[in-house]
This record gives structure tokens, sequence and C-alpha cells, in this order.
């Protein structure tokens, strides 16, 4: 269930991770099911074990009907969201197949604010690189 205790195709919840979703590979659902975060996922959308979610029945019973993970603009950000996506891949692959069902967004790493000119910067190799290109010496990071 999601903010209000409100559950449907036709609502927006949002859902916290509180850590890492474990790797899929080479494990059975239960052990994977032992992970808080991916038990949560699980009982979040109300996966069922075997459901072919292209079928629109199957696709019904879901809680909700898509999920789009946001995860921070870094390496461990976009480790959580390969995760997330593997453990969907591994358990409940026909999930994937329905159009729109499953994304990801990035976050900015860095804003820059000069005058008239505003940028927004999604990997940190690409802001430290225009920091250098530009001569920067003095900046700030929040």
């Amino acid at each position: 269930y999601g903010l209000e205790g409100v559950k449907g195709h036709d609502f927006i919840s949002t859902f916290a991770l509180r850590g890492k979703v474990i790797n899929p590979y080479g494990k059975n659902l239960k052990t994977i099911t032992s992970n808080t975060e991916a038990k949560a996922i699980v009982q979040a959308m109300n996966f069922r074990s075997g459901f072919d979610y292209t079928d629109e029945e199957n696709f019904k019973t879901l809680h909700h009907g898509k999920i789009r993970v946001f995860g921070d603009a870094d390496s461990d950000g976009f480790h959580i969201v390969g995760l997330v996506a593997n453990f969907i891949h591994r358990f409940y692959p026909s999930f994937l197949q329905v159009p729109g069902a499953f994304g990801f967004a990035r976050t900015t790493i860095m804003r820059v604010n000069m005058k008239e000119e505003k940028m927004k910067f999604y990997f940190l190799r690409e802001a430290l690189e225009y920091i250098k290109n530009n001569g920067f010496t003095q900046f700030h990071f929040n």
C-alpha cells in the first residue's frame, strides 16, 4: 500500500527502500524473500510466483500497475536500481514485458546556477569535467 493506505492502478504511491535488494541470481525465491527489501517489494506489489502478468486479468491482481525506481545518481544508486530490475527479471519476468510497467529515474548529482545559466548533471564524471574545463576554483556541493 502507498500513501494513506490507498492501492490501485489509478493511484500513485511511494515506497522507500531502506537498504539493498539481494542479488537474485543463483538464489531461489525463498532465499530472496528472506531479504527485507525484496519481501517488501513482493508484498507492496502483490507479486505471485508463476503468474503471467502480460495477461490482463493477472495484471489486475497487482496492487499497483507500475514501478518507478528513483536512485541516487552515484554508483550505489545505479547498483540499487539494477538489483531491483534483476530481482523482478529473475522471479517476475512477464511484468517487465508489460509496456511501461517498469522504469527508473535518475536524480541530479549536481546543479550549476550562474547568472542566467542553469545546468543539471546526472553523472559525477560530467560534473567534475565541467568544473575542470570552466576553471572553477571554488564551488559547493549540496
